[in-house]
């Protein structure tokens, strides 16, 4: 793989992973995209697409900044006057002239570099220089972050002209664990220099959709809930449609989650309401939860009402599930029930 140059418009900057030459040790130089996957090994942030029934998204990154408390080192030993010493360039005060003070040189050349303790994927640095009347602030000056395959500093960005004493620029994420910054300035006031970076990786490896919810396209970064009349197992990459006997609202997971309620039946799939459960036929019951089909005849001697939930239904009984109606009753005197009666006969018709 080619050493890197420069970051500024080269696409291969933001990879996963580089091989430090000759040594075969991988170095991680960016997090892998959102809807993507990078496996160990991986030499690109689209490294493998999401899967159906997956989604794949970094962990939610908290940006904060990594450079404060970092350690800091002058590129030329004992450039500083009086009690303007480096390191007070990451402790986090940001009034101007409270930082570094550089000696003043004809020539320029002055630089510092700023470990920040540990591997951060960055996307932003901020300066703030100049005094108090607003002299000596930051005008030429670059910005390199450390890649440490080629143990080597690479331009992040440079500015020849600045006039403001606070100065920012955002960038797509590096992975590095020190910046440099260096200036032909004859003299520098340097208060803070902050980065804005996060530890959090990009995905290893494609999240399952969890129950009750489905993805059915490559590449995506959340999965979408499970719509009515269906139901979404792990992983799934399509919706089934609800099993008979039962019904399934928005985010069902299973199909049998639930069941029509006695006195009640469905023969058809995809039911997305209980109001889609049918009431049990007249002179018959359905004496249990989930069926697609009534349980059988009402008892001789009884009469059953649609909705019955016993073969021998009783007028004040209410329903367990507690669907509303009366289911039918005993057989009133003067009248006569046959088995799978729906209303009662008068004796002698």
């Amino acid at each position: 793989m080619a050493r890197f140059q420069t970051a500024r418009g080269d696409p291969q900057w933001k990879i996963a992973f580089s091989v430090q030459q000759g040594q075969g040790q991988p170095e991680v130089t960016g997090r892998c995209s959102d809807g993507y996957y990078c496996p160990e090994g991986s030499t690109k942030t689209n490294a493998v697409a999401c899967p159906p029934g997956h989604f794949c998204k970094a962990l939610e990154s908290v940006f904060t900044n990594v450079a404060l408390d970092g350690v800091v080192e002058l590129t030329i030993p004992g450039d500083f006057v009086g009690s303007g010493t480096p390191e007070k360039v990451t402790n986090g005060e940001t009034g101007l002239g409270t930082g570094w003070v550089s000696k003043s040189t004809s020539t320029g050349g002055h630089g510092l570099t700023v470990d920040f303790g540990d591997l951060f994927f960055i996307n932003e640095v901020t300066l703030i220089s100049g005094t108090v009347r607003g002299e000596n602030v930051l005008s030429s000056f670059s910005v390199h972050f450390f890649h440490s395959a080629s143990s080597t500093y690479v331009e992040l960005f440079s500015v020849s002209s600045n006039k403001e004493s606070t100065y920012s620029l955002s960038f797509g994420e590096v992975a590095t664990r020190k910046l440099m910054l260096s200036t032909t300035d004859s003299q520098v006031y340097l208060s803070e220099l902050q980065v804005s970076g996060t530890s959090s990786p990009g995905p290893a490896a494609p999240t399952p959709c969890p129950k009750g919810w489905y993805q059915d396209l490559k590449g995506q970064v959340a999965c979408k809930i499970c719509p009515d009349g269906y139901f979404c197992m792990d992983s799934a990459a399509t919706p089934t449609k609800c099993h008979e006997g039962y019904y399934c609202p928005k985010g069902s997971y299973n199909g049998y989650e639930n069941p029509c309620p006695v006195g009640t039946y469905n023969n058809t799939k995809g039911a997305k309401a209980v109001s889609e459960c049918l009431p049990c036929p007249t002179g018959k019951f359905c004496g249990s939860r989930g069926l697609t089909q009534p349980t059988g005849e009402c008892l001789a001697g009884f009469y059953c009402k649609g909705g019955a939930w016993s073969p021998a239904p009783h007028p004040e009984e209410k329903n367990p599930d507690g669907i509303s109606g009366s289911a039918g009753g005993l057989c009133p005197i003067g009248y006569y029930c046959t088995e799978g009666t729906q209303s009662p006969q008068a004796c002698g018709e």
